[in-house]
């Protein structure tokens, strides 16, 4: 006999229904329409035990503690869970000094060895879980996650390198004799040059002006797009120019080249946030459909504001739609964004949903040279990228950008409001979490870590909010707030904590079906989930013990 179906959703949100075999296996089932009529797909794999779901749920969990006078940041804690045996998110996290960084473009040898070296010297050999004490009242600290697509090798390569290429060009400021925090914000790059490409004004983010803390946050966005081009470049740059020292027996090309394969037409998303403890500043860049948040405290108003800092950058942003479709002729109004029918929602081209991202070839280059470059590095006759493409040409490339929108705030503002956390995640969580719903799950685990299961009205009640932001303010997406159910409180990771609800709240016996699901199956009820949680604390926080958390609970229940 078997249990009734449960109604559910794929990632995405489109309806899908699931139930469980009794001590035998978890079945997940979904129709979609297509142009040939519905299309039903079932799946079947072993029920995990009990046990198993946990050890799953936890494996990659950790926490960073943060002892360093004068610097805001606390704590950090990350968990990722990949929605099959291997996943596609990665994330990266770095505290450096800006006494470090100012050594960084002088060092002799070559410079990701000279990176290591900076980036361990804080955190040695990024491992464990706590920062070597200081003085921290100069430090940078650099918090990213990465969500990939058509494979992890661009996420994987952006954890490895991004943060190095926003230090060189931090420290390319400070070398400069600007190594005080009013110089450091005044300074403007819009003339600096990287990867060999003038960075002119349609690099630099809109609403950003050349005075003040802006300034910095141009430099954040060029170092995106450098990064960006120098992924594009590389494998045509690579391909068709001969290596400089040939070996004999071998071709001017070597084969090895061919290992950019990996490379080719693979994209991610990315996330990064900045704190800057010396001018006191919070930056957050996105591209694609990452999403951060910060959680503020209003002593005076005895409540809690959901700051949402990044916007969606995907298809169904119509900001975002229309955006491309202005960049490009008339004639492709109706093909740069396309639904191609299938139940789905509107993509670039018909094909990729983030309208912003890292890497993408085939929405970059034109669509022969595309070819070219895939028959040069997979030596084969490739298959048509879209099979719509006679309806979707890439006429006008590029159609895709890795520029980000970039949002700034002061750690302690005018207002009095008290930072309390930030957090930053792939879309997996975003998918079955609203921005409000995170912020009232991460500022109820700041009261109690541990604790019975508690319904969203009871925790909406314990940690009220100020009113969202109308729509026309509100960043997308705008989304209602659920209010029924109960979240669970079993974990003292707050990021183990966001995931544990994203993945059914209380329903224990949904989210061990969830976590059942293996490849191929489980992709299509789950993505990817990164979550990484930012403590924040006044100047004068230290290691935190188990003392004072309960003293910050007890300060936030009697508030």
């Amino acid at each position: 006999m078997t249990d009734r179906y449960k109604d559910t959703t794929l990632f995405s949100g489109l309806p899908a229904k699931i139930r469980t075999i009794p001590s035998k296996a978890v079945e997940f089932t979904y129709t979609l329409d297509s142009p040939d009529g519905p299309i039903r797909t079932i799946f079947s794999h072993v029920l995990l035990k009990k046990e198993e779901v946990e050890t799953k749920l936890k494996s990659e969990e950790n926490k960073v503690y943060v002892n360093r006078e004068c610097n805001h940041v606390k704590s950090w804690e990350i968990n990722s869970l990949p929605s099959s045996d291997t996943g596609e998110d990665r994330y990266s996290t770095d505290i450096i000094s800006k006494s470090d960084l100012e050594k960084l473009l002088t060092s002799e040898g070559y410079f990701w060895k000279n990176w290591w070296d900076t980036r361990t010297k804080l955190y040695p050999n990024k491992q464990g879980e706590d920062i070597v004490e200081g003085d921290g009242k100069r430090d940078v600290m650099m918090f990213s996650v990465f969500d990939g697509h058509g494979g992890p090798y661009i996420s994987d390569l952006l954890s490895r390198t991004l943060h190095g290429c926003l230090a060189w060009n931090a420290a390319s400021l400070l070398n400069k004799g600007y190594n005080d925090g009013k110089a450091w914000e005044n300074e403007t790059i819009s003339e600096r040059s990287g990867s060999g490409s003038k960075l002119t004004d349609e690099w630099i983010p809109a609403g950003i002006s050349a005075d003040g803390p802006q300034s910095f946050a141009q430099m954040l966005a060029a170092s995106f797009l450098a990064v960006d081009v120098n992924l594009i470049q590389s494998t045509w740059s690579t391909l068709f120019h001969a290596v400089a020292d040939n070996i004999p027996d071998l071709p001017p090309h070597s084969p090895t080249q061919l290992g950019l394969a990996n490379l080719f037409d693979n994209g991610s998303c990315a996330l990064t946030a900045i704190v800057d403890v010396e001018t006191d500043k919070l930056y957050v860049a996105n591209v694609g459909d990452t999403r951060a948040i910060a959680g503020w405290w209003n002593s005076a108003k005895g409540e809690w504001r959901c700051d949402i800092l990044t916007e969606d950058a995907t298809c169904e942003n119509e900001q975002e739609a229309e955006r491309i479709r202005n960049e490009h002729p008339e004639d492709e109004r109706q093909t740069a964004i396309h639904n191609q029918g299938y139940g789905d929602t509107n993509r670039v081209l018909g094909g990729l949903q983030p309208s912003r991202a890292f890497g993408d070839d085939a929405y970059k280059i034109g669509y022969d040279d595309f070819q070219d470059i895939q028959r040069t590095l997979f030596q084969k006759e490739p298959h048509r990228r879209w099979k719509w493409f006679k309806k979707c040409p890439s006429k006008t490339p590029p159609y895709v950008t890795a520029k980000p929108e970039i949002a700034i705030r002061d750690i302690h503002p005018r207002s009095g409001e008290e930072l309390k956390f930030v957090v930053l995640a792939t879309d997996g969580l975003w998918d079955r979490l609203t921005s409000e719903e995170a912020s009232y799950l991460v500022a109820s685990h700041l009261i109690h870590e541990n604790h019975p299961d508690q319904s969203k009205v009871q925790v909406m009640a314990s940690c009220p909010h100020s009113t969202p932001l109308p729509e026309n303010e509100h960043p997308f997406p705008m989304e209602d707030l659920p209010v029924e159910g109960k979240w669970v409180y079993e974990d003292n990771n707050a990021a183990t904590h966001l995931i544990r609800n994203a993945l059914g709240g209380d329903d224990r016996e949904l989210r061990r079906q969830f976590l059942s699901l293996r490849s191929p199956g489980a992709r299509s009820a789950r993505d990817d989930t990164t979550a990484m949680v930012i403590w924040f604390d006044d100047h004068k926080a230290k290691k935190v013990v188990a003392g004072e958390e309960a003293e910050v609970r007890g300060d936030m229940m009697s508030a």
